[in-house]
């Protein structure tokens, strides 16, 4: 692996450092990338990193005795060509966060086997059974029912990530019956869909609202008609209400001591109120509610709006809890509601976004204004789903 690391030089005598080993208080993250190739060395050996820009991006050839031993691409737009592509597979990051998810992926493999051609999967007018994937990471952990049931199965790949070539290798290299990659949701119209694998969450914790806009759509037109199934079945939205001044300070600029003296508060006009990747167990904050249950989306639900779409493209809920602040403390400060997810795979198979096993972290809602409350005040916390995007508030009321 290539660790990069930057410095960063203000002037001739301050410099500001990504590295976490000099300056741990930096708004940087750490890049790293894999080499092509692992390679071993002396434990005196003399290993050397060449350098190049290129345009946009930063190539790197590692060097050991003059012979180029490796060589990678750095950058967001640095090209290969299809010959490359298909010898040396390059996987989104998210894939590959995936990809190592050990118990997202026993909990999907059990998932699938109850899912081929002999499962519970009424297939109505058609003896054939069609699979459409929202996510690559299918092809890899569930054994997808094309493995050894499904006759005609898909992938929905809206980011455009890979082509068809590449999907073609990867399915060669794992013995699966080669899918047809659709680039939007318009190319289920027609499809008689048994079987529907999506992925609705980020990896960073926040609810993918363009998979489930797809979802409604392609729910509405290719599954019911064929009486097909959605997995996972069911999503359930949980938070909780906290104090944290960590959230506080990275959410909206506070004073003027960070900012060289400069008064720039007007910027919290334009502040993001979303904060992903959120490691709930490593966060400094104080409880103010009890987890509870913000909403159930039911994923295979019969419920349509007006326009026919299913019920969970939009819904709300509100919930009351008792402020946990103890008596004798007096007032805290509400500052933002942290949620996560759980999947209802099947029965009482489930997997919560919580789980420090699993690759998902958890996302927080900043209130644009804190809300103070005292023991046993009422939280009311309110989640909407309009045209699938989340919306999470939250108010203070009087005493329960």
């Amino acid at each position: 692996m290539l660790r990069e690391l930057f410095d960063l030089y203000v002037d001739e005598n301050n410099m500001i450092s990504s590295n976490p080993e000099v300056d741990n208080t930096s708004c940087w993250d750490v890049a790293v990338f894999p080499v092509s190739d692992a390679y071993f060395f002396n434990a005196n050996s003399r290993v050397s990193l060449e350098m190049i820009s290129v345009d946009d991006h930063l190539e790197f050839n590692l060097l050991s005795t003059g012979n180029a031993l490796s060589h990678c691409t750095v950058g967001t737009q640095a090209k290969t060509t299809l010959e490359d592509r298909l010898q040396l597979i390059y996987l989104h990051t998210e894939d590959i966060y995936r990809l190592h998810d050990s118990i997202l992926n026993e909990e999907l493999s059990v998932l699938s086997n109850s899912y081929r051609r002999r499962g519970p999967i009424s297939t109505a007018s058609s003896t054939s059974l069609t699979c459409l994937q929202t996510s690559l990471f299918y092809l890899f952990k569930v054994e997808v029912a094309c493995l050894s049931g499904a006759d005609n199965s898909y992938w929905l790949d809206v980011r455009n990530h890979y082509t068809q070539e590449v999907y073609s290798k990867l399915c060669q290299q794992n013995n699966v019956k080669t899918a047809s990659v659709l680039s939007d949701r318009d190319g289920c119209a027609g499809l008689e869909l048994h079987c529907v694998f999506c992925d609705p969450i980020n990896s960073d914790g926040t609810l993918k609202s363009t998979v489930l806009r797809d979802l409604a759509y392609i729910s509405s037109f290719s599954v019911k008609g064929c009486r097909g199934r959605v997995l996972p079945q069911k999503l359930r939205l949980h938070g909780i209400c906290i104090n944290s001044t960590e959230l506080m300070e990275s959410s909206r600029v506070l004073g003027t001591r960070n900012t060289c003296g400069f008064d720039v508060q007007s910027m919290n006009n334009f502040q993001t109120r979303t904060h992903r990747y959120i490691d709930l167990h490593a966060l400094d904050y104080t409880l103010i509610t009890q987890s509870t249950e913000l909403l159930v989306l039911d994923l295979n639900s019969e419920e349509t709006d007006e326009r026919g779409y299913p019920s969970y493209l939009n819904a709300s809920n509100t919930v009351k809890e008792s402020c946990l602040q103890d008596k004798s403390s007096g007032f805290i400060d509400l500052h933002a509601i942290v949620y996560w997810f759980e999947f209802e795979m099947k029965g009482s198979s489930k997997v919560s976004t919580l789980d420090q096993r699993t690759h998902y972290r958890q996302a927080a809602v900043v209130l644009p204004q804190s809300k103070t409350c005292s023991f046993n005040d009422q939280v009311e916390i309110t989640a909407k789903i309009v045209d699938g995007a989340l919306f999470i508030d939250a108010s203070v009321g009087a005493q329960l």
